[in-house]
Protein backbone atom coordinates (compact mmCIF):
# COMPACT_ATOMS: atom_id res chain seq x y z
CA UNK A 1 0.00 0.00 0.00
CA UNK A 2 2.74 2.43 0.87
CA UNK A 3 4.56 1.73 -2.40
CA UNK A 4 1.40 2.20 -4.46
CA UNK A 5 0.51 5.43 -2.68
CA UNK A 6 3.87 6.83 -3.82
CA UNK A 7 3.62 5.45 -7.35
CA UNK A 8 0.09 6.52 -8.20
CA UNK A 9 0.92 10.20 -7.96
CA UNK A 10 3.33 9.90 -10.93
CA UNK A 11 1.84 8.70 -14.24
CA UNK A 12 5.28 7.58 -15.51
CA UNK A 13 5.78 5.30 -12.49
CA UNK A 14 2.27 3.88 -12.84
CA UNK A 15 2.97 3.02 -16.49
CA UNK A 16 6.28 1.40 -15.56
CA UNK A 17 4.66 -0.68 -12.81
CA UNK A 18 1.55 -1.73 -14.76
CA UNK A 19 2.63 -1.82 -18.42
CA UNK A 20 3.35 -5.57 -18.51
CA UNK A 21 -0.10 -6.38 -17.10
CA UNK A 22 -1.74 -3.97 -19.54
CA UNK A 23 0.06 -5.59 -22.50
CA UNK A 24 -0.85 -9.10 -21.30
CA UNK A 25 -4.55 -8.28 -21.03
CA UNK A 26 -4.85 -6.20 -24.21
CA UNK A 27 -7.16 -7.86 -26.71
CA UNK A 28 -8.21 -10.59 -24.28
CA UNK A 29 -11.97 -11.10 -24.34
CA UNK A 30 -13.73 -10.23 -21.11
CA UNK A 31 -16.28 -12.84 -20.09
CA UNK A 32 -19.82 -11.97 -19.11
CA UNK A 33 -19.20 -13.54 -15.70
CA UNK A 34 -16.24 -11.23 -15.06
CA UNK A 35 -18.26 -8.19 -16.19
CA UNK A 36 -21.09 -9.17 -13.83
CA UNK A 37 -18.58 -9.58 -11.00
CA UNK A 38 -17.03 -6.19 -11.79
CA UNK A 39 -20.48 -4.56 -11.62
CA UNK A 40 -21.14 -6.22 -8.24
CA UNK A 41 -17.74 -5.11 -6.93
CA UNK A 42 -18.41 -1.53 -8.01
CA UNK A 43 -21.66 -1.59 -6.01
CA UNK A 44 -20.24 -3.32 -2.93
CA UNK A 45 -17.26 -0.98 -2.70
CA UNK A 46 -19.34 2.09 -3.58
CA UNK A 47 -17.06 2.98 -6.49
CA UNK A 48 -17.74 5.58 -9.19
CA UNK A 49 -20.33 7.57 -7.26
CA UNK A 50 -20.29 11.04 -8.78
CA UNK A 51 -20.55 14.08 -6.50
CA UNK A 52 -23.48 15.18 -8.71
CA UNK A 53 -25.43 12.04 -7.70
CA UNK A 54 -25.13 12.64 -3.95
CA UNK A 55 -27.80 15.40 -3.64
CA UNK A 56 -30.29 13.12 -5.41
CA UNK A 57 -29.39 10.13 -3.23
CA UNK A 58 -29.68 12.26 -0.07
CA UNK A 59 -32.94 13.85 -1.23
CA UNK A 60 -34.53 10.48 -2.00
CA UNK A 61 -33.45 9.19 1.44
CA UNK A 62 -34.99 12.22 3.15
CA UNK A 63 -38.31 11.55 1.40
CA UNK A 64 -38.28 7.94 2.59
CA UNK A 65 -36.97 6.00 -0.41
CA UNK A 66 -33.98 3.67 -0.33
CA UNK A 67 -31.84 4.64 -3.32
CA UNK A 68 -29.01 2.27 -4.19
CA UNK A 69 -26.03 4.02 -5.80
CA UNK A 70 -24.13 2.18 -8.57
CA UNK A 71 -26.56 -0.73 -8.38
CA UNK A 72 -25.58 -3.72 -10.56
CA UNK A 73 -28.07 -4.92 -13.15
CA UNK A 74 -26.35 -7.75 -14.94
CA UNK A 75 -23.14 -6.40 -16.46
CA UNK A 76 -24.12 -2.76 -15.95
CA UNK A 77 -24.20 -0.37 -13.02
CA UNK A 78 -26.86 2.33 -12.85
CA UNK A 79 -26.22 5.59 -11.01
CA UNK A 80 -29.22 5.25 -8.69
CA UNK A 81 -31.64 2.34 -8.44
CA UNK A 82 -35.02 2.38 -6.75
CA UNK A 83 -35.58 -1.35 -6.40
CA UNK A 84 -39.26 -1.74 -5.45
CA UNK A 85 -40.44 -0.08 -8.68
CA UNK A 86 -37.34 -1.13 -10.70
CA UNK A 87 -36.32 2.38 -11.70
CA UNK A 88 -32.79 3.15 -12.87
CA UNK A 89 -31.94 6.85 -12.58
CA UNK A 90 -28.96 8.08 -14.58
CA UNK A 91 -27.41 11.46 -13.77
CA UNK A 92 -25.58 12.89 -16.79
CA UNK A 93 -23.66 16.12 -16.78
CA UNK A 94 -21.62 17.34 -19.67
CA UNK A 95 -21.37 18.30 -23.27
CA UNK A 96 -23.91 19.46 -25.77
CA UNK A 97 -26.78 17.20 -26.77
CA UNK A 98 -25.02 16.28 -30.04
CA UNK A 99 -22.45 14.35 -28.00
CA UNK A 100 -24.94 12.58 -25.72
CA UNK A 101 -25.06 9.34 -27.70
CA UNK A 102 -21.42 8.69 -26.76
CA UNK A 103 -22.35 8.23 -23.12
CA UNK A 104 -23.04 4.79 -21.75
CA UNK A 105 -26.49 5.85 -20.51
CA UNK A 106 -27.49 6.36 -24.15
CA UNK A 107 -26.06 3.03 -25.35
CA UNK A 108 -29.06 1.36 -27.04
CA UNK A 109 -27.84 -2.15 -26.12
CA UNK A 110 -27.61 -1.11 -22.47
CA UNK A 111 -31.08 0.43 -22.51
CA UNK A 112 -32.54 -2.68 -24.17
CA UNK A 113 -30.80 -4.86 -21.57
CA UNK A 114 -32.31 -2.84 -18.72
CA UNK A 115 -35.75 -2.99 -20.36
CA UNK A 116 -35.54 -6.75 -20.92
CA UNK A 117 -34.57 -7.16 -17.25
CA UNK A 118 -37.80 -5.35 -16.33
CA UNK A 119 -36.26 -1.99 -15.37
CA UNK A 120 -37.41 1.48 -16.35
CA UNK A 121 -34.97 4.33 -16.90
CA UNK A 122 -35.05 8.03 -16.11
CA UNK A 123 -32.17 10.09 -17.42
CA UNK A 124 -31.48 13.46 -15.79
CA UNK A 125 -29.34 15.60 -18.07
CA UNK A 126 -27.52 18.85 -17.33
CA UNK A 127 -25.38 20.67 -19.92
CA UNK A 128 -21.75 21.49 -19.31
CA UNK A 129 -21.08 24.62 -17.22
CA UNK A 130 -24.55 24.42 -15.63
CA UNK A 131 -25.80 22.86 -12.41
CA UNK A 132 -28.84 20.74 -11.64
CA UNK A 133 -31.68 22.48 -9.87
CA UNK A 134 -32.14 19.57 -7.47
CA UNK A 135 -35.31 21.03 -5.92
CA UNK A 136 -36.97 20.91 -9.35
CA UNK A 137 -35.56 17.58 -10.57
CA UNK A 138 -36.20 15.56 -7.39
CA UNK A 139 -40.01 15.94 -7.49
CA UNK A 140 -39.98 14.69 -11.10
CA UNK A 141 -38.01 11.61 -10.05
CA UNK A 142 -40.51 11.01 -7.24
CA UNK A 143 -43.44 11.44 -9.66
CA UNK A 144 -41.86 8.89 -12.01
CA UNK A 145 -41.45 6.48 -9.07
CA UNK A 146 -45.13 6.91 -8.12
CA UNK A 147 -46.29 6.26 -11.70
CA UNK A 148 -44.21 3.07 -11.89
CA UNK A 149 -45.35 1.95 -8.44
CA UNK A 150 -49.03 2.47 -9.11
CA UNK A 151 -49.28 0.98 -12.61
CA UNK A 152 -47.11 -1.98 -13.61
CA UNK A 153 -48.45 -1.85 -17.17
CA UNK A 154 -46.34 1.25 -17.90
CA UNK A 155 -43.11 -0.71 -17.45
CA UNK A 156 -40.59 -0.48 -18.86
CA UNK A 157 -40.67 3.26 -19.26
CA UNK A 158 -38.03 5.73 -20.38
CA UNK A 159 -37.82 9.42 -19.64
CA UNK A 160 -35.38 12.28 -20.00
CA UNK A 161 -35.55 15.41 -17.87
CA UNK A 162 -33.35 18.48 -17.94
CA UNK A 163 -31.46 20.30 -15.23
CA UNK A 164 -34.61 22.29 -14.40
CA UNK A 165 -36.89 19.25 -14.12
CA UNK A 166 -38.55 19.85 -17.50
CA UNK A 167 -38.98 16.95 -19.95
CA UNK A 168 -36.49 16.67 -22.79
CA UNK A 169 -36.38 14.74 -26.04
CA UNK A 170 -35.13 11.15 -25.85
CA UNK A 171 -32.79 12.03 -28.73
CA UNK A 172 -34.63 10.04 -31.35
CA UNK A 173 -33.94 6.52 -30.11
CA UNK A 174 -36.19 3.89 -31.60
CA UNK A 175 -36.82 1.07 -29.12
CA UNK A 176 -38.90 -1.12 -31.44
Amino acid sequence: RIKWSRIKSDRRLVERQCSAAWRASKGRPITVASRIQAAKTCYERMLRISPREIPFIDGLCEIGFTPKPQFPIGTYNVDIAIEPCRLAVEIQHGRSSTKLKRWQSFNPERIEYLFSAGWSMLLCYCPQNREFIVDRVLPKIVAFIHVLSSDETVRPAYGVIGRDGEPMSALGFNFD
